[in-house]
């Protein structure tokens, strides 16, 4: 499971429940490709 917190208040922003056999720097590029999908900014 991969989960991202708010950094200033410590809450859930988001969650994904990953698979076992996928590699680190696929879930990396995966996952901000959702997050920018969803609408979410870089800090």
């Amino acid at each position: 499971m991969l989960a991202l917190y708010d950094a200033t208040t410590g809450q859930p922003v988001y969650y994904r429940v990953l698979a076992g056999n996928m590699t680190d720097a696929r879930t990396l590029a995966t996952t901000l490709k959702e997050l920018d999908l969803k609408g979410f900014k870089p800090l």
